[in-house]
């Protein structure tokens, strides 16, 4: 894993605990946006992106 989609990584889940403890809607729009960019990234294998994709999308609608 590159150091850029680490720290993607690192960013998402940050924000995604702050959401989830706390129900910040702009959090969770920060969390999207960046599983978003993961979910882009070539060294970020088919399973990841999905599951990057299938919670960005859980976060948009609920979030």
């Amino acid at each position: 894993m590159t150091q850029p989609t680490a720290s993607l990584f690192a960013g998402a889940l940050d924000h995604l605990m702050h959401h989830s403890l706390t129900g910040c809607g702009q959090a969770a729009r920060h969390a999207a946006q960046l599983l978003d960019q993961l979910s882009e990234q070539p060294d970020v294998d088919s399973h990841t992106r999905g599951l990057c994709e299938r919670m960005s999308d859980a976060l948009a609608v609920g979030g």
